[in-house]
């Protein structure tokens, strides 16, 4: 803290004393770092849209995770979003009441990522000092979605810790495969 100036700082930390005062959260798009933990959670805060394929797409997209943490829950909620388009219904039409029962589901299951963190660092320790370094990808595809994860595992002396970097997802390609000979 003492590395910035004043100026630079937030009022509520410029004023701060990082060693004796409980340290804040900041927020961002649904996205919070917890300064005393040094670690990053989500408060999603969904409105309540209407049970249309506006209301679906809405609230899908307004789960800000540039990192992708909670990528499992996301794509989900994109496959489920692509089965619902799938009806001839019209943007504002209410949706089958069939599929209203798998997106209540999908949307009660957002509730258990409110009590996750995800440490902002990698590792504990500094990358720069380990005496070796491998990145893991692991990646696997279904006829719904594929997903990618990557993790760095590092080597201290005998300690070894691993750290997750990243995911990635997307929804796989919808019909039948085309061939080209």
């Amino acid at each position: 803290m003492d590395s910035f100036q004043k100026e630079d700082l937030d009022k509520n930390l410029s004023l701060m004393d990082v060693f004796a005062d409980e340290l804040p959260t900041q927020a961002s798009l649904g996205l919070t770092w917890d300064l005393g933990k040094d670690a990053f959670t989500f408060n999603l805060c969904l409105q309540s849209q209407p049970f249309t394929k506006r209301g679906v797409l809405s609230t899908i997209n307004s789960i800000f995770d540039p990192l992708r943490f909670v990528t499992p829950a996301v794509i989900t909620g994109r496959i489920l979003m692509r089965e619902i388009f799938t009806t001839s219904e019209s943007w504002d039409s209410p949706l089958p009441e069939d599929m209203r029962t798998k997106w209540d589901e999908w949307l009660n299951s957002l509730e258990d990522l409110k009590g996750l963190y995800f440490p902002r660092m990698f590792m504990d320790k500094s990358l720069s000092k380990a005496d070796f370094l491998k990145i893991h990808v692991f990646c696997d595809a279904s006829e719904k979605a594929i997903c990618a994860v990557a993790y760095v595992h590092a080597l201290y002396g005998s300690e070894t810790h691993t750290g997750f970097m990243m995911g990635k997802s997307k929804l796989a390609p919808s019909g039948e495969p085309q061939y080209h000979v």
